[in-house]
């Protein structure tokens, strides 16, 4: 028999214009991707004065982060990205290669989002989200898995999104 290998912990990337549908509705108060220090890469600004992690910091991989090539890396931001995080196609032959089947998928960008204070931007930013996500992975039915992400601030809202990722295919 076969075996099957299912990753349960496969991460997407969203882009810097993932976000950009929020400035419409909040403004300045908004999450974007900026670069404030081109030699730290971009950062999430999370809308309220603050930054989140690197974008670099949580693409890169087998690298010791006490290395001067980390710290060099961090420049890059996106660069680092492989395809597959965000194409379709590319991610079926990153499985291929990795010998997976299928994956269930989780954000990164958006984990940062949960610094803002603002409910309603963070409700708005995780709907967007799985949103992109249900679609990104109607593209590969029987290989990409989405993982609905709520909000834990408010339950019954956080419960309400979780019906609306179900209706949603997640």
């Amino acid at each position: 028999v076969d075996k099957i290998c299912i990753s349960a912990d496969s991460h997407v990337v969203e882009s810097a214009e993932f976000f950009e549908p929020l400035k419409d509705m909040f403004g300045d108060r908004a999450p974007r991707v900026v670069t404030p220090d081109p030699a730290l890469g971009p950062k999430l600004d999370l809308g309220n004065g603050n930054l989140g992690i690197s974008i670099s910091g949580l693409l890169q991989q087998n690298v010791d982060f006490t290395s001067p090539e980390a710290t060099e890396s961090l420049r890059l931001g996106y660069e680092l990205a492989r395809p597959g995080c965000y194409d379709t196609v590319e991610r079926l032959k990153d499985q291929d290669l990795d010998g997976i089947h299928a994956e269930v998928v989780y954000p990164s960008v958006l984990f940062n989002v949960y610094q803002i204070e603002d409910l309603d931007i963070v409700k708005a930013t995780f709907k967007l989200y799985n949103d992109w996500v249900g679609a990104y992975c109607k593209e590969q039915p029987d290989r990409l898995f989405a993982l609905g992400s709520v909000q834990l601030y408010d339950l019954d809202e956080a419960i309400k999104e979780m019906e609306r990722c179900k209706a949603l295919g997640h």
